[in-house]
């Protein structure tokens, strides 16, 4: 291979794709708890699990750094860097969240409306959106600036925390109709982005060794991590005697398999553009040609 040609970056492994599984899981689980929880539903196991994966999804990328104590300086580029507003919006959601959790009587519940619970959720969606938007500032790596990941990851992100409620709901005594019917609309929804996303990375001309990476995986996230969790949560719905263990399965598939979208997409396809001349040079008499891409569909010309 060309040493020009597009190259699998390693700088971004799986402690970086943990902070989208850990803070897109836990955003995710605020806004679904916020929103989709019958009244009367405790809030603050759902906002004490959320900030352990976010907080866990901030560390790990914290490890990932070789100098650590150099992670302060992510908080000094708030006017250029996604970096630095998801951080700003961690801190503020943190503050909410724990207060959140020490309002919340261990017996009981904080009221459905009550302002905590949507200012974490209000929260949550920030933070969500800088996720998204730190992926598509990349923009040497043609996988991650495809405008078709945003909404993909936005619709995992609430995908995985209504699969975190079914799996708490046991716990937390929470009901299980109303989660298990969102997230069959939601695994619907993704799968539907997912489709979408391989179909315009494909047609961008992205490099074909980062579509042949998600191409592959492609029919089992479809099957395993989309129309199973679609039949569970129809299974859940209906009078079994067992809603619940069905609704804790259908959560569990849901997660992992947008969790292994989110590996996928950030370790495994994360090819950058390599190089390439625009023109080829021509010494004398001659037309000038497009320049050679080696790794892109037609040699990118």
């Amino acid at each position: 291979m060309s040493r020009n040609a597009p190259w699998r970056q390693t700088n971004w492994d799986w402690r970086a794709a943990a902070n989208f599984m850990g803070g897109g899981a836990g955003a995710g689980l605020l806004i679904a708890a916020a929103i989709v929880s019958a009244p009367g539903d405790p809030f603050w196991p759902h906002a004490a699990l959320a900030l352990l994966l976010i907080g866990g999804g901030l560390a790990s990328a914290w490890f990932e750094i070789g100098r650590p104590l150099r992670a302060m300086n992510v908080f000094l580029h708030p006017r250029t860097s996604w970096m630095t507003r998801e951080s700003y919006v961690a801190v503020a959601l943190f503050a909410v969240g724990l207060v959140t959790v020490l309002v919340a009587p261990r017996s009981g519940a904080v009221p459905g409306g009550g302002a905590l619970i949507w200012a974490c959720a209000v929260l949550a969606a920030v933070y969500l959106f800088t996720q998204t938007r730190i992926l598509a500032a990349a923009r040497g790596i043609p996988a991650w600036r495809e405008p078709a990941l945003q909404p993909l990851m936005v619709v995992t992100g609430l995908t995985e925390g209504v699969g975190l409620m079914l799996v708490l709901a046991p716990v937390a005594a929470g009901a299980v109709a109303g989660p298990a019917a969102v997230l069959l609309c939601l695994c619907l929804l993704r799968g539907l982005a997912w489709l979408v996303y391989l179909r315009r990375i494909e047609s961008a001309g992205v490099p074909p060794a980062a579509c042949a990476v998600l191409r592959r995986a492609s029919t089992g996230l479809i099957v395993v991590g989309h129309v199973l969790p679609i039949l569970l949560s129809f299974l859940a719905l209906q009078p079994w005697p067992w809603p619940t263990g069905l609704g804790v399965l259908a959560g569990v598939v849901a997660l992992a398999a947008g969790w292994l979208l989110k590996y996928l997409v950030v370790t495994r396809a994360a090819y950058n553009q390599g190089f390439a001349l625009p023109w080829t040079p021509v010494r004398g008499a001659g037309d000038a040609v497009a320049g050679p891409r080696p790794g892109w569909p037609n040699g990118g010309t």
